[in-house]
Parts: structure tokens; sequence; C-alpha cells
């Protein structure tokens, strides 16, 4: 697999920050994850760098041998607003493919026509 950021004049991405603040931070609160029907109220489960950083770091070891495809790496993230959905987008990043957002509210046949026109060859 060919590494896409060689070329790239400044490659420091979304992923290399968050490796660095869990590097850096490692325990400081990264995401907290509130309970959009309990407005004010405290956060449901809270994130530090080193744990999202873990995570993306499992996920994308997960996908690197998987992600491949036939217009490049391709992987297509159907999981709404989640911490899940940002792991997968990190973790795409982290294995060298690019993440195809398919929006939750689609239909079947629209979720299928954004995954055969994307070449994603990986659905999370």
């Amino acid at each position: 697999m060919s590494d896409w950021r060689a070329d790239a004049p400044y490659s420091f991405t979304v992923a290399d920050c968050v490796a660095s603040n869990a590097a850096a931070f490692g325990d400081r609160v990264a995401i907290e994850v509130l309970d959009p029907r309990h407005a004010g109220t405290d956060p449901v489960d809270v994130w530090s760098y080193r744990r999202l950083w873990q995570r993306v770091e499992a996920m994308a070891e997960a996908l690197a041998p998987i992600a491949p495809g036939p217009h490049g790496p391709m992987v297509a993230v159907l999981l709404g607003n989640s911490v899940d959905a940002l792991v997968s987008y990190l973790a795409a990043q982290v294995a060298g493919a690019a993440a195809v957002p398919v929006n939750n509210r689609l239909a079947a046949p629209e979720v299928e026509f954004v995954l055969r026109d994307s070449g994603a060859t990986v659905l999370l």
C-alpha cells in the first residue's frame, strides 16, 4: 500500500494531532459525551486523549489489512454522531484509508449507491 501522504506538502493530519495530544496530555479530557435528553447534566461518559488514541490505534490495526480497494483504500462510516464515528474516521486515517461518510438517515438503496459509487471495501 502506498503512503498517500508522501506527496503532500504538509502531512500533519487530525489523527496526528490526536496522537500528539495523547502523548502530551494523556489523562486530560478529550471528549465528554452528553445525554441530549437532559441538557445541563453531567456527562454520561468521559474520554481521555489516551483512551481515545488507544481505541483509534486498535481499530486502525484491524482496518489495515482489509481497507484497500480499487480506487484506493476507502472505509464507509455509517454510525451517526457518536464517539465510535469519530474513532472510525481517525482510524481510517491512521490505516491510510479515506473515510466515506454515509448518512444514517438514507434509505437502503441510497446507502447501497454510496457504497458502490465510493468503492468502499469496509462498512463500519
